[in-house]
Order: structure tokens, then C-alpha cells, then sequence
């Protein structure tokens, strides 16, 4: 997760779409697999791979300028990825998405405090299951441009 400092593909801001197309090509070469969810303020990131993949692949997002103190709040082994079917997708958080948030057990807004990767974790699996349909076309999207 990171502070930033300044439906559809369509609808991403131009900057976040270039980092997607980026990141699609990048990833698919890798093997990495994730999400990437953000408001005005903040990015929350899932990778999913080889742990030295995964590792370089956030060496190089953590150098890039627009991100203030990344951090990783949760590292763990995965028997089975929880995004698998994209190389990378990215949602700005809506009204539907805080109701889904606000909505869970632990009450968590987003992001949750530093320290709740797993809760973080939880509200992005979330988010992917409600909005899979648009990451699949998303996903189509930016592999094809």
C-alpha cells in the first residue's frame, strides 16, 4: 500500500492507464498475477507469484516517484492465487465499493490502519468477486491495445 503524492478501463484516470498497460505487459511476462485499488489518496496493491518476482516486481513499484512511503503490509504463501485470471486490474473505489467495505465484519474503511494487511487483503478479494466481470473485460481491454 502507498500514499499517491499527486467500471472500466475507460474510466481510470489517464495516469493509472498507462501504469495498467505497463504493468499487464510486465506481469504477464512474469508470471504475476493481482489487483490494484485506489481513492484520492491511496493505492492498495495484490501481487500474486514466485516470491523473487514478486519481491523485484515491488523494488521496481516502490522506485517510482508518484508513490509516498510504500509499504507491504502483509507477505504470506498462497496455495491458491485470489487473482489469477488478471495479470493486473485496477478500480477506483465507488460509493459501491465503500458500501461494500463499510459492509464487512470488521468494519474496515479503506485502507485499514497499517499492520491489517489481512483485512486489506479481505476487502480486495472482495472487491475483485463484485466487480469481476468488469476486470475480465478490463483485463481483454489492456492486453489488446
Amino acid at each position: 500500500m502507498s500514499k499517491i503524492a499527486s467500471s472500466g478501463l475507460q474510466n481510470l484516470h489517464p495516469t493509472v492507464r498507462n501504469i495498467l498497460t505497463q504493468a499487464q505487459h510486465l506481469n504477464a511476462r512474469d508470471n504475476i498475477t493481482g489487483l490494484l485499488v485506489f481513492n484520492s489518496v491511496f493505492f492498495a496493491q495484490v501481487l500474486e507469484g514466485e516470491p523473487e518476482t514478486v519481491t523485484r516486481t515491488f523494488g521496481r513499484i516502490s522506485k517510482d516517484i508518484r508513490h509516498t512511503l510504500p509499504v507491504i503490509v502483509l507477505q504470506q504463501k498462497i496455495s491458491e492465487r485470489s487473482f489469477g485470471a488478471w495479470t493486473m486490474c485496477a478500480r477506483q473505489l465507488s460509493q459501491l465499493d465503500n458500501d461494500i467495505l463499510n459492509s464487512m465484519e470488521q468494519r474496515g474503511a479503506f485502507p485499514p490502519a497499517y499492520g491489517s494487511g489481512a483485512l486489506l487483503l479481505t476487502q480486495l478479494q472482495a472487491i475483485g468477486r463484485v466487480h469481476q466481470a468488469a476486470f475480465d473485460r478490463q483485463a481483454k481491454d489492456v492486453l489488446y491495445l
